[in-house]
């Protein structure tokens, strides 16, 4: 259900016991019900596929290469569609980012 894949409110709902799990699960339901409802959607899954195109729109820039300093980044997702971050350096495709841009602002954002 559409209503599983969002929010960390029923993630951390999974260290509590199965009714507590189950009514906080259907709670999320019901919110997102209603929010697609308000927001003029006829149903969930019209709410969720609108909510996650907005956020690849949002995300466009990540999906081309970034230069940061001498290396560049890309989110890349195979045919299965799992996500991986990319790295190059002079052309040359990386196992890994470099252990000094690990921590760097524009890397993080990745």
């Amino acid at each position: 259900m559409a209503f599983q894949r969002h929010g960390g409110y029923k993630k951390e709902s999974r260290q509590f016991g199965a009714q507590r799990r189950a009514s906080e699960a259907r709670a999320v339901e019901i919110a997102l019900r209603n929010l697609s409802v308000n927001a003029g959607f006829t149903d969930v899954t019209r709410l969720t596929l609108r909510m996650e195109g907005k956020l690849t729109e949002q995300s466009a820039e990540y999906f081309d290469w970034q230069t940061v300093d001498e290396i560049e980044l890309m989110i890349c997702v195979n045919e299965n569609g799992k996500s991986s971050l990319q790295c190059r350096k002079d052309g040359k495709l990386l196992k890994s980012i470099p252990a000094k841009y690990k921590k760097d602002e524009t890397v993080l954002q990745f």
